[in-house]
């Protein structure tokens, strides 16, 4: 398994998409280390789910917008589990649906700094470890909204493409010195980013699976992205 004692940094991993990665992730022999901001309880529950299974993982409290909270962070996960391999940039949130007349600009502000800004700010402390090794993944969980312009959605999809634009331009700056970016675009996922439940829509399990199948299937860095969308939607 080419996930066997490999380390995995999971932000926003303690529920969702994120909860199944790490769970998926260390199922396949990894040692994950979950990042979260401040619900102890789900992050604990899911490093106990883990363990239960016979994994390895552990929880670290860590605000990915404090940059150098980010750094002490990434020492300590350094420090406890030898080194990183791979990084699943995965916390975000939507502030609500609106008009782009309508947009709430402290929440459009808070929006670029989770799904965009905090993201960024953990490739940088990351990144340098990797290049020096001359190897590593970084997974930037993005949205379907990239892909297609909702209305309602503008804040959202503003701060999703902002990270896509920057993941692009690292797939280039990285290529050619081991270290591999995929992105992945979801659509419809039947979480609790969701006010009620969607049994039409994704399994998070499920893009947790295509993350794994690209890991496994891709020596030669050509698979760069990854769409995962349920066949109900029809907003493309």
């Amino acid at each position: 398994m080419i996930l066997q004692n490999k380390v995995a940094v999971v932000t926003g991993g303690s529920r969702g998409i994120g909860k199944a990665i790490a769970e998926k992730f260390a199922a396949e022999g990894a040692s994950v280390a979950i990042l979260y901001s401040s619900n102890s309880a789900s992050a604990d529950a899911v490093v106990e789910e883990i363990r239960n299974a016979g994994g390895t993982a552990k929880a670290y409290q860590c605000h990915v917008e404090n940059s150098d909270e980010v750094g002490k962070t990434i020492d300590e996960v350094v420090n406890d589990l030898g080194k990183i391999d791979i990084l699943i940039n995965n916390a975000g949130f939507n502030y609500k649906k609106e008009e782009v007349k309508d947009i709430n600009i402290s929440g459009l502000e808070d929006m670029m700094w989770v799904n965009c800004l905090s993201h960024l700010v953990c490739i940088e402390a990351v990144l340098p470890r990797m290049l020096e090794k001359g190897e590593g993944m970084i997974v930037n969980v993005l949205s379907s909204c990239c892909k297609a312009n909702i209305a309602t959605m503008g804040g959202y999809t503003a701060s999703k493409k902002a990270m896509e634009a920057l993941s692009k331009i690292l797939v280039k700056e990285v290529k050619d010195k081991g270290v591999k970016v995929l992105d992945v675009y979801p659509g419809g996922v039947d979480t609790n980013f969701r006010r009620s439940e969607r049994t039409d829509y994704l399994r998070p399990e499920t893009i947790a699976k295509h993350i794994i199948y690209v890991l496994e299937n891709n020596e030669d860095g050509m698979m760069q992205e990854i769409v995962c969308r349920p066949v109900v939607e029809n907003n493309y």
